[in-house]
């Protein structure tokens, strides 16, 4: 049990930096996708860990925030 929590918890880490990352694919997409599926989820985890792995990557992608709204607005200039 503890190991499959921790286990979501990278997963969820994971994914907060890859929907952070990756244009179009928001966090809201992936825990409506993963909310489709819980049912099929609930035969191979738990609960705990289904939430642990949404709250996961909700931290993540709010933390990694900085990285979409800096570099692709930064201007890049040529000093030569």
């Amino acid at each position: 049990m503890f190991l499959e929590i921790i286990i979501a918890i990278l997963l969820g880490c994971l994914a907060g930096v890859a929907t952070e990352l990756t244009l179009g694919l928001h966090i809201n997409l992936v825990a409506l996708i993963l909310f489709s599926i819980f049912p099929v989820l609930l035969g191979y985890t738990n609960v705990i860990a289904v939430a642990s792995f949404i709250i996961a990557m909700s931290i993540t992608h709010t933390l990694t925030d900085f990285i979409s709204a800096t570099y692709p607005g930064a201007p890049i200039t040529n000093y030569a």
